[in-house]
């Protein structure tokens, strides 16, 4: 039953991925090849089978690539956990264009770009998406895009929801 994790090299991913080892786990990250190599082994030393993919979330084509590359290792996908994410903690006056939507684009973008992607393969297989929001998306942060960005996480599972 593989699982699909985005942002799985480190901290909540990396652990997510660890938990469910269990499964077939796919380790996506963006940039930490020797981080989504030392969460691959861990999954594979507490029993698991496991693949790194590089890929960012937050470019439509990689999101797409991430997701055949998933089916490609493991023929199927039953599950994916969208996790990634980044912060740039900062003011609002201080906060640029491009660190909005940099912050937008991979955690609230990426988190729909993937799931869209898919969406399809999940029907087939009855698989469950899950979205790794945070308190800061219903009660604010000093970082605004992150907020917003996990704020957009809600209402988008709302959504899927009733959709899916």
């Amino acid at each position: 039953m593989p699982v699909l994790i985005t942002g799985a090299s480190r901290g909540i991913g990396r652990a997510t991925a660890i938990e469910l080892a269990d499964r077939d786990v796919v380790v996506n990250y963006r940039e930490r090849a020797d981080a989504a190599a030392k969460t691959v082994e861990a999954v594979e030393d507490a029993g698991g089978d496991a693949v790194a993919i590089q890929a960012d979330v937050s470019d439509p084509a990689d999101a797409d690539r991430l997701v055949d590359e998933a089916l490609s290792a493991f023929d199927r996908l039953d599950a994916v956990v969208n996790n990634a994410g980044i912060t740039r903690p900062q003011r609002l006056t201080e906060t640029t264009d491009a660190d909005w939507e940099s912050v937008i684009d991979t955690n609230l973008s990426g988190a729909f770009r993937v799931t869209r992607a898919a969406a399809p393969h999940l029907r087939r297989t009855e698989g469950d998406i899950v979205f790794v929001s945070s308190v800061g998306g219903t009660l604010g942060t000093v970082d605004a895009s992150y907020a917003a960005s996990k704020a957009g996480l809600h209402g988008l599972t709302r959504s899927l929801a009733r959709e899916l």
